[in-house]
């Protein structure tokens, strides 16, 4: 029997996804890879500048609950109890 493979982000299986890159005890898709260079690149950018973190930890602060869970929804697929 074939090991089913998917991505271990998203669920995709290797059917839906472009790319799907194997690694240890997993799989990734091109999109999740996407996904996670954008947030390093942020993160990133943002801690070089800290008058950048500053700002963002402002906003956060006055961003209610909901509208926190939808930023990360763009970002983090499942995992509703850690956005909690």
């Amino acid at each position: 029997m074939a090991k089913e493979e998917y991505c271990s982000f998203c669920g995709k299986d290797a059917t839906e996804a472009k790319l799907l890159i194997t690694g240890l005890d997993g799989y990734i898709c091109d999109q999740c890879v996407e996904s996670a260079m954008d947030i390093v690149s942020l993160e990133l950018n943002l801690s070089t500048n800290k008058k950048s973190k500053g700002k963002r930890a402002a906003k956060l602060k006055s961003l209610k609950p909901k509208e926190i869970v939808a930023f990360l929804n763009q970002y983090i697929i499942g995992q509703d109890q850690a956005k909690k």
